[in-house]
């Protein structure tokens, strides 16, 4: 058994070293503006999903997403047995994932580590 946790500890020490010189590849610096495009519709529902976290990080979606919260327009709220209770209905996101739409987000560590996953749907720029 524990030679197993050592040798899946060494794959992965490897498989992220690996992770790191290909992202290295990519000349993105922490902390600078990258604009990203879509260039194609992702076939799983994973990259969707990770598509939307990045993106959600755009000035103008954070925004909007803050106007979104302070208003609550699905936000209803009742007394029932000396209770207060409430229900909020699932928004949708404000990030279209279509060809051709972008955004600019910051470059952090997660954001950078994100899109070496789905840079097979994105294009990647400075700026």
């Amino acid at each position: 058994m524990r030679y197993g946790v050592v040798r899946f500890a060494a794959t992965f020490y490897t498989a992220w070293l690996d992770f790191i010189r290909q992202e290295s590849v990519m000349d993105i610096q922490t902390g600078s503006q990258i604009t990203i495009e879509i260039t194609r519709t992702p076939t799983g529902a994973a990259a969707i999903k990770t598509l939307h976290r990045i993106c959600s990080k755009d000035a103008e979606i954070v925004k909007a997403l803050r106007h979104r919260k302070a208003h609550r327009p699905s936000w209803q709220e009742w007394i029932r047995g000396g209770k207060y209770w409430h229900h909020q209905m699932k928004s949708r996101p404000l990030t279209r994932i279509e060809p051709g739409r972008k955004y600019s987000v910051k470059a952090t560590y997660d954001v950078i580590r994100d899109l070496g996953s789905v840079q097979a749907w994105t294009k990647i720029s400075a700026g």
